[in-house]
């Protein structure tokens, strides 16, 4: 195996040998990440500030059954080169066994960030719980407070039952949906009443 050809790699490539698992070689894309870890020394000792110690356990597995192993999105945390303090990043790993060109034996890794696209997700995921909570607020006060509490669209048309409302108007909910909720005021106030809601759309503001 010819290392040199991936030094110009757009991913991190690492190759141990033997089962000490020693550092052989690290591509710039690596070492710009991880840092210039010494060469010839074992990975434990290169990387004394890796929390997550347990992964060093896939190099030995690689190396004695020769089945490529694979981690998507795995947390690492120590003192990366390209951003001094530390931190938890996310990478994917692949591991697998390998030669070298004089017959050594030794694991090959190929590393790639995933930091931006796993925080994103978990991003994602918050919003969602925190959406699905609300709504679950929303519905219990609605079904169970006594104030009446609605739902309107952007033009200020009902657009969900209001049971409270439903309950001090007896409008069904065909009646009351859209601008039908109008119907329950009283013809004096109705065009009054339309013309606040509509203010306070345009304002985006409350009204009494």
């Amino acid at each position: 195996m010819r290392l040199e050809m991936f030094d110009p790699a757009p991913i991190g490539v690492i190759l141990t040998e033997g089962p000490e698992h020693r550092l052989a070689y690290t591509n710039e894309v690596y070492r710009k990440t991880f840092g210039d870890r010494p060469l010839g020394r074992t990975v434990r000792e290169a990387f004394p500030d890796l929390v997550q110690a347990g992964y060093l356990d896939i190099l030995d597995r690689v190396y004695t059954t020769g089945r490529a192993e694979v981690l998507t999105g795995a947390p690492i945390d120590l003192d990366f080169a390209d951003s001094p303090g530390g931190g938890t990043r996310y990478f994917s790993f692949s591991f697998s066994r390998a030669t070298t060109s004089d017959g050594r034996q030794g694991v090959l890794g190929v590393i790639v960030e995933v930091t931006e696209q796993v925080t994103g997700a978990q991003r994602i995921r918050v919003l969602s719980e925190e959406r699905r909570r609300a709504l679950l607020r929303y519905r219990s006060l609605v079904s169970a407070g006594s104030q009446v509490v609605w739902v309107t669209g952007p033009k200020g048309g009902v657009t969900e039952p209001s049971p409270g409302w439903q309950r001090v108007t007896g409008q069904s909910w065909e009646e009351f949906r859209g601008d039908g909720y109008l119907d329950a005021i009283h013809p004096d106030d109705r065009a009054g009443a339309a013309e606040a809601w509509q203010r306070a759309l345009a304002e985006q503001a409350p009204r009494t």
